[in-house]
């Protein structure tokens, strides 16, 4: 059985937060999952630059921010040639720009959206397998997503958006 892993990132993927943010962030964190799994770990990062937050082995393409076309890494037949062209601007800084291969818009690696769940961040906080608790909607539990409530808590405590990403691997 694959194990999850839930992360929750500013929505701007180049903001990071002070140290007294990210400690009532985590801190609120460890209530609304006050038991994250059979490990009792939950993870804490802090990137000097952007970095991919996906859905793990749920993550199959980047859609553009221009077009909105999905460039599937992957497909039936194995990898494709969106997933080299992706490979090439990871390399580069989040900040430079890359030519899309489906419409030649310029973009930054950290504009494009990811199918499925997730986004670029500088400060991500999640848990592996989070317990569950009355922050969460009641469908799907454990494994949905959090209140509007409780989402809101976390963006006061940013002072921005917060993206809520599942990982599956």
């Amino acid at each position: 059985m694959s194990e999850r892993a839930f992360f929750l990132i500013p929505a701007d993927p180049f903001y990071l937060p002070e140290k007294r943010q990210q400690t009532l962030f985590l801190e609120f964190f460890m209530e609304v999952s006050p038991l994250p799994n059979a490990n009792g770990d939950y993870y804490f990062y802090v990137y000097d630059e952007p970095q991919p937050v996906d859905a793990g082995e749920g993550f199959e393409a980047v859609i553009c921010p221009s077009c909105g076309t999905k460039l599937r890494l992957y497909d039936d037949s194995g990898w494709t040639s969106h997933y080299e062209w992706w490979n090439t601007a990871l390399k580069k800084s989040r900040d430079a720009e890359v030519q899309t291969p489906c419409c030649g818009h310029r973009a930054s690696a950290a504009k494009f959206r990811f199918y499925a769940d997730g986004a670029f961040a500088r400060f991500a906080v999640g848990a592996l397998e989070p317990s569950d608790s009355d922050c969460w909607e009641e469908e799907n539990r454990p494994y949905g997503y959090l209140k509007p409530e409780t989402l809101a808590r976390f963006e006061e405590i940013l002072g921005c958006g917060v993206l809520q990403i599942w990982s599956y691997g």
